[in-house]
């Protein structure tokens, strides 16, 4: 689910990667998550439609390779087949192109190939004259680590080729590889790791505890070979995912009995150098999601409104202008997606292999014999991590909606239960909530969870004494100490023990001293004592260990204004409603805050508001586009779809001063009704009027502007005509005239409507500018499936108006009279020709 977060900037509800396998298209069995899987497009995807070669190597889910421009080397491609000496064909569909898998697969490196002088920096005991040459330690089969270390060792070095060779030998403009093996050598040896943990056998412990410096010092040595080879004119974004424990806050107990996810430190790494990246400065409140829009930013790409990400302009320097659009789901052309069920490019075995890699590093649980029930339980995995997905995100009446459609079907899931026992307690449903619960404690399951879930509730009702006293009774073990202390600490400060609920935070801080939620439990403890300085201390210090915290920024927003600084405290509520787009305390928060500051346009219309509606209307325009294709009828992009007057919109655009106004005349006296409120009148630069609506001129925030103009001809400025919402067609007319005569009718229009002298600007600049933006505009309008462009000669208009205004009518489906349409043209108003 991260790694397609990081490939498209959203989240797992809108890529649709749900989990690690998914159920077969047939419904007969399970395999790996696949490339098809994936319902939006990665930055590969979005490079090749912008005519941008790509490689990719290793990413998940990234088979069967897509057929982008460029390569693609999938995830299954390095898995080793048999002995080195027999057959190791390349896996089916794990190369595009096809015609140079050969080469790639001379790349390959196989286990057996790890020679003991690289594997003794691992285990240094395997230096000369350390062990035999007939030790059972060099003897892979009976020696299960060593063969783990050697399986580790060539499957990241066959990424590594792979991508080096690409680098060498291909054309790219992107690259994006995935180095799977800290995570996995984590998982094999991290327990080893220095200081020994009490379950370790000692002479275990001597003999793996430096893998995993040297795995560090291994990816080091590759990060170095890629960085010689791509060189200092190559922009380099390194990042994880997550971190990994490797001191006190490891697991207790043996790997195979605790969750493999709690040994994952939620922080992880981020890096960027190269062209367009401000060199030494520390990038602040980044998240998965911000990676595609930033790495499309410094490709001189828009990024999607629809992302849950945004490029982090803290990183990036003057040179880079992030640019926007509505969605690139919108826009077509080839993007390389194979799409739907995929029922050929695949291995059987190759993918059980992967299922069972999965099952070995306790990412998922190991499958029952009976097959419907191994389905089940992929299905209800998947589901459960789509709904866990929606809560993080704060959409609490989605989540609910996929956990009463899941618990009609299985209404015994014990995860799907407390979900929605936890939805329950969020919307203050505590009864209800409590009614489950008491289903839930009947069955003897997670004493633990439970237990702090009725002290949730309990809390809720208002009763604060019997909350203590359920977590009184429980004896947390040292996994679960961490959420018991917090949630006694906020109880505490609920019946206002201030001093008493600090302890408890500070217990979890000394434990793990960078612990966010603790740290935000200190800034509720100042905040109760009056102390708002330190609370807004306490709460930067939390959202500088981990920036996705939407609760703490709400905090941070209401100290922030109680301290005075007002502009500050809105920035920091309108973070909460980014992280939290469907929060309904965050909105009306910054709703207050902003009326407060006498900025009452921007408080009804909040940026959570607009991103909510933004997804909503992109997912009803590609649902409805794949509903008609499906049902065989005409597709949404034939040009029929732009014949319904009554639903479609005719946009009219062009540069200042190109003729849009006269454009409205003509559509005017045709019988399309304008979209205006009349507010600009008619001056000597447009003695006919100028037919706008100053609500347009917010269509770049409230994409809800435009309701009320289908059947209407509306005006729309170049530098707005972008953010066109989805759903209804547009019939787009975009004035084309020459740029010298725009230029010298708006030096023409600044002298006859304003008494201030408007300096001159330099008219090559001016060119310059208005030709590119011009080009742009009209480059994403012609890739927009719900757009139909028509260009009309400003020149044309005016020289020769009947054959224009008949090509217009035809090109519109429009029955009007021609020569009455064309008289209404004043050629007099031709003012500013080249």
């Amino acid at each position: 689910m991260l790694w397609n977060s990081v490939a498209t900037g959203k989240r797992p509800a809108k890529h649709g990667v749900h989990g690690f396998c998914e159920v077969l298209p047939d419904g007969t069995g399970i395999r790996p998550v696949q490339s098809g899987s994936r319902t939006c497009k990665a930055l590969w995807n979005i490079a090749s439609q912008a005519g941008l070669k790509s490689n990719v190597v290793g990413w998940y889910a990234s088979h069967p390779a897509e057929p982008i421009d460029g390569v693609v080397v999938s995830n299954q491609f390095q898995a080793p087949a048999g002995p080195p000496d027999q057959p190791w064909p390349v896996p089916p569909g794990s190369v595009h192109p096809e015609d140079i898998a050969g080469e790639l697969a001379e790349l390959r490196v196989h286990p057996m190939e790890i020679e003991r002088g690289t594997l003794a920096a691992f285990l240094p005991e395997l230096r000369p004259g350390g062990v035999p040459d007939d030790s059972e330690l060099l003897n892979p089969v009976k020696h299960r680590k060593l063969g783990s270390l050697m399986e580790l060792i060539a499957h990241t070095s066959t990424i590594h080729t792979s991508a080096t060779w690409l680098m060498q030998h291909t054309e790219w403009d992107f690259m994006a590889v995935y180095y799977e093996g800290i995570d996995r050598f984590a998982h094999e040896f991290m327990h080893f790791h220095p200081p020994r943990m009490e379950h370790v056998d000692p002479t275990r412990f001597t003999r793996y505890q430096h893998v995993m410096r040297a795995c560090y010092r291994f990816h080091d040595m590759m990060l170095g070979a890629t960085l010689d080879l791509v060189g200092s004119e190559t922009t380099v974004v390194l990042l994880s995912d997550h971190g990994y424990h490797f001191d006190h806050l490891r697991p207790a107990g043996p790997v195979n009995k605790t969750n493999p996810v709690s040994w994952h430190h939620p922080l992880g790494v981020l890096a960027m150098a190269g062209p367009g990246v401000r060199r030494g400065q520390t990038i602040l409140g980044a998240n998965l999601l911000d990676v595609a829009p930033t790495v499309l930013s410094l490709l001189d790409q828009p990024y999607g409104l629809d992302m849950d990400g945004k490029p982090l302009l803290d990183a990036l320097d003057e040179t880079i202008a992030p640019r926007h659009v509505i969605s690139w789901e919108l826009i077509d052309g080839h993007d390389g997606r194979l799409g739907g069920a995929i029922t050929n490019g695949s291995d059987p075995d190759a993918e059980q292999q992967a299922v069972q890699q999965l099952i070995d590093l306790g990412y998922i649980e190991p499958l029952g014999e009976d097959k419907q029930q191994r389905i089940n339980q992929i299905r209800d995995t998947n589901r459960v991590c789509l709904i866990q997905s929606l809560m993080d995100a704060g959409d609490t009446e989605r989540a609910e909606v996929e956990l009463t459609a899941m618990l009609e079907q299985r209404p015994d899931h014990l995860a799907a239960l407390e979900l929605w026992v936890g939805c329950l307690i969020q919307r203050q449903a505590y009864d209800e909530a409590a009614d489950q619960l008491d289903q839930l404690s009947s069955r003897g399951d997670g004493k633990h969870r439970l237990a702090l879930l009725r002290a949730q509730i309990a809390a809720g009702r208002d009763q604060p004494e019997e909350a203590m006293s359920i977590l009184a009774d429980l004896q947390p073990d040292a996994a679960s100490e961490p959420s018991f202390r917090m949630q006694t600490g906020y109880l505490l400060l609920e019946r206002e023990l201030v001093d008493e609920a600090e302890s408890e935070f500070r217990a979890v801080l000394e434990r793990d001293p960078n612990h966010p939620m603790a740290l935000d439990g200190l800034a509720a403890v100042a905040s109760k004592r009056g102390d708002d300085r330190a609370a807004a201390e306490n709460c930067l210090a939390a959202v500088e260990r981990l920036y996705f915290l939407p609760r703490v920024h709400l905090r941070l927003g209401r100290i922030l204004e109680t301290l005075g600084h007002v502009d500050a405290a809105i920035q920091a509520t309108q973070v909460a409603c980014h992280q939290a787009p469907e929060w309904a305390t965050a909105r009306r928060q910054l709703t207050a805050q902003l009326r407060r500051a006498d900025r009452h346009e921007e408080a009804t219309n909040v940026a959570f508001h607009v991103r909510s509606a933004v997804d909503r209307m992109v997912d009803t325009h590609t649902a409805s586009k794949e509903r008609v294709n499906a049902e065989g009828r005409q597709s949404a992009t034939e040009p029929m779809s732009f014949k319904d007057s009554a639903r479609r919109i005719l946009v009219v655009s062009g540069l200042p001063r190109s003729g849009t106004s006269l454009m409205m005349q003509v559509l005017q006296a045709a019988g399309v009704k304008p979209f205006t409120d009349n507010r600009r009148s008619a001056d000597r630069s447009n003695p006919k009027g100028y037919f706008e609506h100053e609500a347009v001129k917010r269509l770049a925030h409230d994409p809800y502007v435009l309701q009320g103009a289908h059947g209407q001809a509306v005006k729309v400025i170049h530098a707005l005509v972008e953010y066109l919402p989805p759903g209804p067609p547009y019939c787009v007319i975009w004035m084309q005239r020459s740029i010298d005569e725009i230029i010298e009718s708006q030096e023409n229009m600044l002298q006859h409507n304003t008494d201030i002298t408007a300096p001159k600007r330099d008219r090559n600049v001016l060119r310059q500018v208005y030709t590119r933006q011009a080009e742009r505009i009209l480059s994403l309008l012609q890739r927009r499936s719900d757009v139909k462009l028509t260009i009309i000669e400003h020149r044309q208009l005016i020289q020769r108006p009947i054959e224009t205004v008949k090509f217009l009518l035809d090109d519109l489906d429009l029955t009007a009279d021609i020569k009455q349409i064309a008289n209404t043209i004043d050629t007099r108003l031709y003012r500013s020709k080249s």
